[in-house]
């Protein structure tokens, strides 16, 4: 990269080899994924570079090859494929591990140039020529001594011009339907959703959805269905054909399976247990329809605490699954329950904890769904319905949160038939919160259908006269 002195102003004309080399070898590369979730379209600095790497990004998203014709269509014609031909022509090969390591810090070295005399180097360039006092051109000279430390680190400082292209591509996404990511269970997606009703008539209760970089919290208590629903939710995406990757940390790897695929037959559940009505037949059955889940849904048991001795924290753990994200690109990650990853439950531990995982779903693209457990104090509230608040730990699960599902059964607390479970929607960053759903429920099969509307009032907004008042509880009706 090299800058030009035209009259007071600094003219950039970036350096393209380095950029070529990487994006050639995210093209041929089988773990280009890892390249291209780790450096955001900001460090390119020839456009159409940028254009290519932000589609690259797409494609590793999707889990799809990055050819140029794939490219082109993913940036809506927005990459020459000719272009990328050429290059590729000329960089057949995957380069070795040092030659791409080099190409890298290349390119974040050009970047960190551009940042510097579009920043502090232009800002002592003003100084100078408006003649400020020298006590401020001296702070603006050692902040260009300043910039140089920890360069490789800086590449999260974002073009708004980019930002801008990216917002219209998004906003395009959504003209064309397609920045939506429904969770497969359709009471949840959408709402009041008629029997036969065609889904794209009907208006959306969630929005977006299970996005890429977002985190969706199932929060309960202990034995309100949370696992199953998570489960129902898995099912639900991987009918869609997304990928996830199955944090069984409460359960078996081998139990969740054998759990979604009898939901998903619509087996008893305490039947499969018993080993009530089996024979061989059944078996081969339920095992067909383990593989079948199994193309889009994998599983990983909890590889903390096995060894004695083990040096362990929140974060290493965390970093840990990071590498397992990487190695099996899912679009969605389970994690079930969060907080037997962490080796420290104290507040401040938990918060950065949550703050990693969130980082993670952003930088990795993908959709993180944990289950939360709700205080044991619940017991003692008014109202047994789940809350934000009520969430145990620290009080960043709520932060983190795009969205926030409550799971209620009457059935836990009242002497009532244990056919219903409320989904209560605590949090929608991008769309309403403060909205219940109730299902019919079949416990003994996981089964979820339905979705009526109920009203939802806030603990202690309840009336005093009603008959749900007289029990301590709120006021819940249909809507």
């Amino acid at each position: 990269m090299k800058a030009e002195r035209k009259g007071a102003d600094l003219v950039l004309v970036a350096d393209a080899f380095n950029e070529q080399v990487v994006l050639a070898a995210a093209m041929v590369s089988d773990a280009f994924r890892a390249i291209a979730v780790r450096h955001p379209p900001d460090v390119f600095h020839v456009p159409q570079h940028r254009t290519a790497w932000s589609a690259i990004r797409e494609a590793a998203r999707l889990g799809l090859k990055p050819d140029p014709a794939t490219l082109s269509r993913l940036s809506s014609g927005g990459v020459d494929v000719a272009y990328l031909s050429e290059m590729l022509a000329g960089r057949p090969d995957v380069p070795a591990e040092a030659n791409l390591q080099a190409a890298v810090a290349g390119l974040l070295w050009d970047h960190h140039r551009h940042s510097l005399l579009t920043g502090p180097v232009n800002a002592l360039l003003e100084g100078i020529l408006k003649g400020d006092v020298p006590e401020t051109l001296e702070a603006k000279a050692k902040a260009i001594s300043e910039s140089f430390r920890g360069w490789g680190t800086r590449e999260y400082l974002y073009d708004s011009g980019l930002l801008a292209d990216e917002m219209a591509d998004d906003l395009r996404r959504r003209m064309r339907g397609e920045h939506v990511y429904p969770f497969g269970l359709p009471g949840l997606d959408y709402y009041d959703l008629a029997p036969g009703q065609d889904p794209s008539t009907a208006r959306r209760r969630i929005l977006p959805g299970a996005a890429p970089g977002r985190v969706t919290i199932v929060t309960g208590s202990t034995g309100c269905g949370k696992s199953t629903f998570i489960a129902r939710l898995v099912l639900g995406l991987a009918r869609q054909k997304r990928r996830t990757l199955y944090g069984s940390f409460e359960k078996t790897g081998k139990m969740t399976l054998e759990l979604l695929a009898c939901m998903s037959l619509g087996w008893s559940r305490s039947e499969l247990m018993e080993g009530k009505n089996l024979d061989e037949e059944k078996i081969q059955t339920i095992r067909r329809r383990a593989l079948e889940i199994g193309k889009y849904v994998e599983f990983m048991g909890n590889p903390f605490r096995r060894r004695s001795g083990e040096k362990l924290s929140n974060l290493r753990n965390l970093d840990q699954v990071a590498g397992y994200i990487a190695d099996r690109a899912p679009d969605v990650f389970v994690a079930d329950l969060f907080e037997r990853l962490l080796v420290s439950d104290e507040p401040s531990e938990e918060k950065a904890a949550l703050f990693r995982l969130q980082g993670m779903a952003e930088e990795l693209k993908i959709h993180a769904i944990l289950a939360a457990q709700q205080r044991k104090d619940i017991a003692q509230r008014p109202d047994k319905h789940p809350t934000e608040e009520g969430i145990k730990g620290s009080g960043a699960w709520g932060e983190i949160a795009d969205n926030t599902f409550g799971i209620y059964r009457q059935y836990q607390w009242k002497p009532v038939p244990d056919n219903t479970l409320e989904a209560d929607i605590l949090k929608q960053r991008d769309g309403r919160g403060m909205l219940a759903v109730e299902f019919d429920w079949d416990a003994d099969r996981g089964m979820l259908s339905g979705g009526r509307s109920i009203e939802y009032e806030r603990p202690g907004s309840a009336n005093p006269n009603s008959f749900d008042a007289k029990l301590r509880e709120p006021k819940r009706k249909s809507a």
